[in-house]
């Protein structure tokens, strides 16, 4: 087999992918400066198996605040003009894939929720980690509405900026079943403005009493806000987290956030890492034992039992499950690896699985890969976590 220096960030070689990690120590919150090392050991995992066709990964990373679209932006142009990467993966949030998939034709494997938008404007091959919000959120309304939890309460459907349409939807599917809302919002303010959001969350909060909800369901993407709000403002109704950020108490309380409103409450969101590593599924134990071995004593991050269900774990995994899925469609795409021969494999690749992802596909005109479903989980207080319901 004969490689070549096929395209931009591949040579003979290497293949050179761009990883925009997010940095949010400014909250306080510890595990950003291991992402490097985190990449780097997922990356050595799969050079040591003869990386992609025989070409090493080389990883390029760079903290960035999640909260700063500039920065993020000019992350974005280091990593392309300067570093001249092949693929950029990770948390990339909002709008911020298309400066690479549109301004600068670069391929990006996003471990960030995605919305039709994004896969639509992309120019160059765009693959998503969450399935697309409606197909989540059908997924999660069906076992929502099954569970029988909703019957008898006024909900109220509480929203970020970009996703008050899906709340309209959500709305219409819990209405269809006999389930009353009586009030739908979301907050304006920009995600770098935390103080904005909060002042905003606790007005929406006099809304939902005002407006007799005995019931908060977050729609995908609120939930971190809309606990910090029940939690300051003293709710004591029923309340449902949809996404798994919101199950992240750690990253609650790195945003100054209490969990005193989880108590009672559910979240409707696919299993976690630590079920699916105590269960032994998904490739989740070998990753993050790999990760674990790697270091001996001089690991970045000590892993205990109890962090299994922390957010740097989720790091770990995801880092796995990316570099394992570009492997898999760039040894599909061959040795002449471009971003045409690359879109080329992901619409070929069908059914597959990869670490912490029990059943995922590709195919022509999908791109977000999880198909996995939602389970119900609820809020166990002595053991200040989500436990499988």
């Amino acid at each position: 087999m004969v490689l070549t220096a096929s395209h931009r960030g591949v040579t003979a070689e290497t293949i050179k992918v761009g990883v925009p990690y997010s940095d949010v120590t400014f909250i306080g919150w510890s595990p950003s400066h291991e992402a490097a090392a985190i990449w780097q050991v997922a990356a050595g995992t799969i050079n040591a198996q003869g990386g992609v066709l025989g070409r090493m990964i080389e990883i390029v990373t760079i903290g960035v605040s999640p909260v700063d679209a500039v920065a993020q932006e000019a992350a974005c142009v280091e990593l392309t003009e300067d570093e001249e990467v092949f693929v950029a993966m990770g948390v990339i949030r909002n709008e911020i894939p298309l400066c690479y998939t549109v301004l600068h034709d670069t391929i990006t494997i996003n471990t960030y929720q995605t919305n039709p938008e994004i896969f639509e404007q992309s120019v160059a091959p765009m693959i998503g980690f969450l399935p697309l919000a409606e197909r989540a959120v059908d997924a999660q309304l069906a076992t929502l509405i099954n569970s029988g939890r909703l019957e008898g309460h006024k909900v109220a459907l509480s929203a970020t900026p970009t996703t008050i349409e899906l709340a309209d939807t959500m709305k219409g599917i819990l209405e269809g079943a006999g389930i009353e809302v009586v009030s739908v919002t979301n907050f304006q303010s920009p995600s770098s403005d935390q103080f904005a959001i909060d002042n905003e969350m606790d007005v929406n909060f006099e809304r939902w009493v005002s407006e007799g909800a005995d019931a908060v369901v977050a729609v995908p993407g609120a939930s971190v806000p809309t606990t910090g709000a029940l939690s300051r403002n003293g709710w004591d109704g029923a309340y449902v987290v949809t996404d798994s950020p919101g199950t992240d108490l750690g990253l609650l309380e790195g945003f100054g956030y209490g969990a005193e409103a989880l108590v009672g409450s559910i979240a409707i969101v696919p299993a976690d890492n630590a079920d699916l590593y105590e269960a032994g599924q998904a490739g989740v134990k070998e990753c993050i034992d790999t990760f674990d071995n790697a270091f001996d004593d001089d690991a970045p991050v000590e892993l205990r039992p109890e962090d299994l269900r922390t957010s740097v774990v989720g790091l770990i995994v995801r880092s796995c499950q990316a570099l394992e899925l570009f492997k898999m469609i760039a040894e599909l795409a061959g040795p002449d690896l471009t971003n045409d021969s690359f879109d080329a494999a992901a619409d070929e690749i069908g059914a597959f699985t990869v670490t912490g992802v029990l059943g995922g596909s590709l195919g022509p005109g999908k791109r977000d890969y999880i198909d996995a479903g939602t389970a119900l989980f609820v809020f166990d207080e002595e053991l200040q976590r989500f436990v499988l319901g």
